[in-house]
């Protein structure tokens, strides 16, 4: 009697277990059926076959040291991004379990598994290439948020694509990009040209403004008003009372030889 409860007992104890808040469980029967019906958070039993653990809470995916080609055919030093993705249902998890096997990944310091991780994260490092193909590496730093917004789009569309409507892409971290030296390099001589040419611009306009100057000079300098400055040179030497002779050359110079 005592025998046969110790054995009734380890059975219940290797036949229960308890599905954490915001994880499914996946019942798959000794031929390695999974069943259809879907485990929800709470104490469950398995004295026939077992039952996995899946989340269907946000999971990080980390790509890291990336290097993928710009569009000026420039490949970057090393680009990390962070992909946030979550199965929207558990009927989701059981869909993705059944058609994506082998590709969730179960971490040991866990007692869940993430369902079609290494899926989404083979998609996700695609549409991250296919992205930064389309921008310049020199001006990429600068458009961070808009390849996260690139990257999240097109990850989305391939996996609605495949599996309409199981899996969702939250948000799209870019957290590190760095350039190849030779881009950097790159970077720095445009800067300099630019500041280059800052200057030469203003050298231009400030000649443009001084030969401007100068035509309004030369077109105040008319006959009459030569005349005019003449005419008020004579009078001038007239009220000192001295003798004034014209050289007779065409510019009429003034000589005052006194009294």
């Amino acid at each position: 009697m005592k025998k046969s409860l110790a054995i009734l007992a380890a059975i219940s104890i290797v036949g229960c277990g308890r599905i954490e808040t915001g994880n499914v469980g996946l019942r798959t029967d000794f031929n390695g059926t999974v069943s259809e019906h879907v485990e929800p958070q709470g104490f469950y039993t398995a004295f026939v076959g077992h039952v996995d653990q899946y989340t269907t809470k946000e999971i990080a995916i980390n790509l890291e040291n990336l290097q993928p080609k710009a569009k000026d055919n420039l490949s970057l030093k090393e680009l990390d991004v962070t992909v946030f993705y979550q199965a929207v249902s558990g009927a989701a998890v059981r869909a993705l379990a059944v058609k994506r096997a082998g590709q969730s990944v179960c971490p040991e310091q866990t007692n869940f598994c993430y369902p079609a991780y290494s899926y989404v994260a083979s998609i996700a490092r695609s549409e991250v290439a296919d992205a930064v193909s389309r921008h310049d590496s020199l001006t990429l730093h600068t458009q961070r948020n808009v390849l996260e917004a690139e990257v999240k789009k097109a990850v989305q569309e391939s996996l609605d694509k495949a599996d309409p409507g199981a899996l969702l892409i939250s948000r799209v971290i870019v957290r590190q990009i760095t350039t190849d030296p030779t881009v950097e390099n790159a970077i720095r001589n445009v800067v300099a040209k630019d500041k280059e040419l800052e200057a030469a611009t203003k050298q231009v306009q400030i000649a443009e403004k001084n030969a401007e100057a100068v035509a309004k000079t030369a077109n105040t300098l008319t006959p009459a008003f030569l005349q005019h400055e003449y005419n008020q040179a004579l009078m001038v030497f007239a009220q000192k009372g001295g003798t004034v002779i014209l050289d007779g050359s065409s510019s009429n110079k003034i000589i005052n030889v006194g009294k």
